[in-house]
């Protein structure tokens, strides 16, 4: 997984001076964006969501492979 969360910590970035807030709520699966906003962009998570996956014969491979290999924190 190439992504980088740059843009979306610019934005933040912005919004945290705009409204002066200094944490948020995530709602992800994915351990390397929970890391990535919290190490290199700086901001505080405060709760993270845990969306709920629906397991069908068209994704389970999918679902089991982000898993396996990306460590997301997927019910199977």
């Amino acid at each position: 997984d190439n992504r980088t969360y740059k843009l979306a910590g610019k934005i933040l970035d912005y919004f945290k001076y705009k409204f002066g807030f200094d944490s948020i709520q995530l709602i992800t699966n994915n351990p390397s964006k929970i890391k990535a906003i919290e190490e290199i962009i700086g901001i505080k998570i405060d709760k993270i969501i845990h969306p709920k996956s629906i397991i069908t014969k068209y994704n389970e491979m999918y679902l089991k492979t982000k898993k396996k290999r990306m460590g997301h924190d997927i019910d199977i």
